[in-house]
């Protein structure tokens, strides 16, 4: 008799041509696990032949364990866009955990937005097995058939969709680049009190180098439009704390000491 393998999600859109490539040549049997027996979909599986359905739903351990037993490998696909991510995660680990108790020598877990490689999985399941049992290297084929038609839809999927947590990223990044501007902004608007301090204890030199770049930088801002008057208010303040002798960066021009 064919090996048996219980799907989870088979009358999903990635569900579907899993089994199709599966039955196709009849070399193996599929159970597929659906919420409703006569639908459209569930239909659409039975006329493949080599199918067999059983009613219930992913997130019921007995209806779990009903459909792994006498299975030989099992293709697990949960719709967490729907589901939502923390049950999504949950009954996929759970039915990774029943699959390991009933014996089970391949899981395959795949979901709508990337596939997740079973590399271990299957290893640690493998070892579990008689390795004289010819269904382990029958199902070689049916394995290969499955990660050839998740991978197509995942690569399909990758060209549309950003990648999971890009929008998080990209998000955290944007803060990252306020939070240096504010501190950016807040050390040189607080330059002219340090120049200040410099100048009173006769650091004068010390204070011109110390303006130079934030001047700049303040320059910058103000010709931009950024900061409004408090950007050309810091520059005076700055330019005062200095004195006459400003720094080579200024954009006003040098100006003559008037003293006799």
């Amino acid at each position: 008799m064919a090996p048996l393998v219980f799907v989870v999600g088979g009358t999903g859109a990635q569900g579907i041509p899993v089994i199709r490539g599966l039955v196709k040549d009849g070399a193996y049997r599929v159970r597929a696990l659906t919420r409703d027996l006569n639908s459209a979909r569930a239909k659409q599986l039975l006329a493949l032949g080599n199918v067999e359905l059983q009613e219930g739903s992913f997130a019921s351990e007995t209806d779990l364990r009903a459909g792994l037993g006498g299975a030989q490998a099992a293709f697990v696909n949960i719709d967490g866009f729907n589901s939502g991510e923390k049950t999504e995660m949950f009954w996929a680990m759970r039915s990774y955990e029943l699959a390991l108790e009933a014996g089970l020598g391949f899981f395959v877990y795949d979901n709508y937005s990337k596939l997740i490689s079973a590399t271990e999985t299957i290893r640690k399941m493998r070892a579990n097995m008689d390795p004289l049992n010819p269904m382990a290297s029958t199902l070689d084929p049916a394995i290969a058939q499955i990660y050839a038609q998740a991978s197509a839809m995942r690569d399909a999927l990758r060209e549309t969709v950003p990648a999971p947590g890009a929008e998080a990223r990209a998000k955290e990044e944007a803060l990252a680049r306020r939070r240096r501007t504010r501190k950016l902004a807040s050390a040189a608007l607080d330059t002219p009190a340090r120049l200040r301090s410099l100048v009173a204890d006769g650091k004068v030199l010390e204070a011109q180098r110390q303006w130079e770049m934030p001047r700049r930088l303040l320059v910058v801002w103000r010709d931009a439009g950024v900061g409004g008057v408090d950007v050309q208010a810091c520059i005076d303040e700055g330019d005062a704390a200095v004195g006459r002798a400003k720094s080579p960066a200024t954009d006003s021009g040098s100006s003559k000491d008037d003293s006799s």
